[in-house]
């Protein structure tokens, strides 16, 4: 009897103890959410569309209805955009319509924030390690052009995606395994970055031999091959992102843009690569050769360092970064690359990698048996340290506002005025041109 209560004691021990730690989870991601949401309460006391989100897709589901829901457009078909778009167009007063896109953008904001706190990864083993995870998730730069924005929620569902990579169990509810199915269908067909993963997906249903990781497999496959087919289609528009693959040039891009800048943070990261790009040789197969060399310690010092983690997810969590990392600045717009090893421009594309590189290093910051466990979790805690101090000070100096940005309702105002001028939108210099039949 004393047994039996002694039992029923520990289990309601930890099932109160399991209670606790979902709270304190839950708490964490509603907190992410504000921390994301309240960046710059502009984006939601003044609305703003970004670009194409604007120019293109919201141009054609206000002038064309919905029969712009299934339309491609700069090269590739986007479902989260059109879908925000029609929404956008069709549901709201035209002077909330950026209120709809920013609200669906916080929402993809929040599909990786909950996947590192409440996913099945196993190189996030205690509450601690998915407490900072979330903080990573929110605070890893560069992250400025990905804000709350619609056009730029691709890169989002890319991290995601490779969150659910790296779940070494398939989920047991099922809830939760069609989510996840959900996502990656949501990705798959929201641009091209997610399918960069398709790859890696064989390989775990290959290695894992699981019934949900080959549903997974096949779902984003499926994907990726009517992504294919939109892309060949309008092959004509990539002629602006024609692909230029110089070895040292995309080594060096990912040890500035993957490495320095999500650890040193954007205005640091900016400064030691202008240092070291001052030092640089003149030939071009030399150009950088410190960052290159800074590279490749990186990803040999990688591999050691996920030791900690099972074979196969280490190896597909490193993977996941590269393929990322090069594969967008390989097919990114501009037929010159190198421009983007400089810290600052094309920020889209390096976000999902660099948060993927610091969640490599959290993943070895355990406190192991051995001195050289030891001293690899003091090194890499100590960068994370360094990362997480540098860039939430950074995120508390952000300001999103800008006076000389236009405001949505006065250029609404304006428009209804006079219909055939164009809407500014942000960042400057963008104009959308609406049918005036269509006004409501």
């Amino acid at each position: 009897m004393k047994a039996q209560s002694a039992s029923l004691l520990r289990l309601d021990g930890a099932s109160l103890a399991a209670l606790r730690e979902r709270r304190l989870l839950t708490l964490a991601f509603l907190l992410g959410l504000l921390a994301t949401a309240l960046r710059d309460p502009i984006f939601f006391l003044h609305p703003r569309f970004w670009a194409e989100e604007a120019t293109v897709y919201f141009a054609m589901a206000f002038n064309d209805g919905g029969s712009a829901l299934w339309r491609p457009a700069l090269g590739y078909y986007s479902l989260i955009d059109n879908v925000a778009a029609q929404l956008a167009a069709n549901v709201v007063p035209l002077e909330d319509a950026p209120l709809v896109t920013t609200l669906i953008a916080l929402l993809v904001h929040a599909v990786p924030l909950w996947l590192v706190l409440f996913g099945r990864l196993s190189f996030l083993p205690t509450p601690w390690h998915r407490l900072v995870a979330a903080a990573l998730v929110v605070v890893t730069p560069p992250w400025k052009e990905v804000l709350l924005n619609t056009i730029n929620s691709q890169f989002h569902l890319a991290l995601a995606t490779a969150l659910i990579l790296l779940e070494d169990e398939a989920p047991l509810e099922t809830g939760a395994r069609w989510g996840r199915r959900l996502v990656l269908v949501v990705s798959g067909l929201s641009g091209p970055v997610s399918c960069f993963l398709v790859p890696l997906y064989l390989l775990r249903a290959v290695w894992r031999r699981r019934r949900e990781h080959a549903a997974q497999a096949a779902l984003l496959t499926v994907c990726a091959l009517l992504e294919a087919g939109v892309v060949w289609h309008g092959r004509a528009e990539h002629a602006k992102r024609r692909a230029e693959f110089d070895p040292a040039m995309v080594a060096t891009a990912v040890g500035t843009r993957v490495v320095v800048e999500p650890v040193l943070g954007s205005q640091w990261g900016r400064e030691v690569v202008a240092s070291i790009q001052a030092k640089r040789t003149t030939k071009v197969r030399s150009r950088n050769i410190g960052i290159t060399v800074a590279v490749a310690v990186a990803v040999l010092s990688a591999l050691l360092l996920v030791r900690r983690q099972p074979r196969g997810t280490a190896i597909l969590h490193l993977g996941s970064a590269l393929v990322l990392a090069v594969l967008c600045l390989v097919g990114s717009i501009g037929t010159v690359k190198s421009g983007y090893i400089n810290v600052g421009g094309g920020e889209r594309y390096f976000y999902a990698p660099g948060v993927l590189w610091n969640l490599l290093l959290l993943a070895v910051v355990r406190w192991g048996p051995s001195h050289f466990e030891r001293a690899r979790a003091l090194v890499a805690g100590g960068l994370l340290a360094a990362s997480l101090g540098v860039n939430i000070l950074a995120v508390s100096r952000y300001s999103g506002h800008l006076d000389d940005m236009p405001r949505w309702r006065e250029q609404v105002r304006r428009w209804r005025e006079d219909p055939r001028q164009p809407l500014e939108v942000w960042p400057g210099g963008w104009f959308v041109h609406l049918n005036g039949q269509n006004a409501r």
